[in-house]
Formats: structure tokens, C-alpha cells, sequence
């Protein structure tokens, strides 16, 4: 395991739970200790037949897609369909984020549209 040198430069990180130095790229924690870099575990893709329980992001997403399919609609129109579909406006919301849907003003409204090559 590597040991932080102080006699190199090195940073102080504040503000993080476990991290307290970083030297050339690696992070320590306050003994001067490496923290190993955590690796993300690769996607699983279903087998085929598979029934896979959709997220409620996933759902905010395909609701999204499916009410701005035809034509830009106002953000209150959005959030009343929402609602009436059982949906968290948080969720689409950081839909609308993930899908950079497309916001705008027109007659005093704010106005949402899918953006340009997004599959409905």
C-alpha cells in the first residue's frame, strides 16, 4: 500500500469524509494511508425473457418522451399530466435533466420540448 509523502507536494482536501490528501492523483486518507479508487460495477444487461422492475426515473423518462412526442408543452401542462399519471414531478424533473430536454419562454410560459434527435 502506498504511503503519503510529505516531503512532496501534496493537497489537502476538506469537505470529504474519508479523503484527506492528494498527492499526484491518488487520494489519502489522514494517516497518510491510499484510499483505493472505487470501481464501478459493469451494467448487467437482461437476458432475453427476463422481466427487469423499471426505475421510477425510467418511468419519468418514458412519460416524458411519450407527452412531448407530438409537440412542446407548457411546464404546467408537464406537471398536471404528471400527477394525473401517478408520477413524482422530482422524478421528471431529473428526467427532463437526463434527457436535455429543451426549455423555453413563449407567451409568458415556461415551455419544454424534446431536443433535436431524441427517440419518442
Amino acid at each position: 500500500m502506498l504511503k503519503l509523502n510529505f516531503k512532496q507536494p501534496y493537497g489537502v482536501v476538506y469537505g470529504h469524509d474519508v479523503i484527506r490528501y492528494t498527492q499526484e492523483g491518488k487520494h489519502f486518507d489522514s494517516q497518510g494511508r491510499e484510499i483505493a479508487p472505487v470501481v464501478d460495477k459493469p451494467k448487467v444487461q437482461p437476458k432475453a425473457g427476463e422481466v427487469v422492475k423499471a426505475t421510477p426515473l425510467v418511468n419519468a423518462k418514458a412519460f416524458l418522451l411519450q407527452v412531448l412526442k407530438e409537440n412542446p408543452l407548457s411546464k404546467s401542462a408537464i406537471y398536471k399530466e404528471a400527477e394525473n399519471n401517478n408520477h413524482s414531478w422530482d422524478d421528471v424533473k431529473n428526467a427532463a435533466i437526463e434527457l436535455n430536454i429543451a426549455k423555453f419562454t413563449s407567451k409568458n410560459l415556461e415551455m419544454w420540448k424534446l431536443p433535436e434527435g431524441a427517440v419518442a
